[in-house]
């Protein structure tokens, strides 16, 4: 008889098992939301913990999703754990290089107009300043 109640405690108890299990590399463009799922499967329900491992800080997700108010580039792993097992999933978050080239040509865009206007004052005072006067009535 107790053979049969342990048969059927083991039946009901299953570690976490991520839905998506290979570890993910994300690219993200800077100041764009970023959602993170590492939803796992288990019985009992799995609990789950962030970690920013470069900040070695705890992060505050909401179950399996964490959607930060900001994002670093860096390594954060999820973990799943129940009462029969643990299990981890790491997600590599880069910052695509897109954003960062736009904002160099936008930057030096300006700074050649406000070169070019600057040169432009610079000549007009110089020949507003060096033309003759005229000298007696007209």
């Amino acid at each position: 008889m107790w053979l049969f109640m342990v048969a059927g405690l083991l039946a009901c108890a299953d570690p976490p098992t991520f839905t998506h299990p290979e570890n993910e590399t994300v690219e993200v463009a800077a100041h764009s939301k970023l959602r993170l799922n590492c939803a796992a499967e288990g019985k009992p329900p799995p609990e789950y913990t962030w970690q920013n491992l470069q900040m070695g800080q705890n992060l505050n997700g909401n179950g399996s999703t964490l959607a930060p108010s900001f994002h670093l580039p860096g390594t954060y792993s999820c973990t799943a754990s129940n009462v029969h097992g643990t299990r981890t999933k790491y997600f590599t978050i880069k910052e695509t290089a897109g954003n960062h080239l736009m904002i160099r040509v936008a930057i030096s865009v300006v700074l050649v107009l406000l070169g070019i206007g600057l040169a432009a004052c610079i000549v007009y005072q110089r020949r507003v300043r060096y033309q003759p006067m005229p000298s007696g009535p007209v």
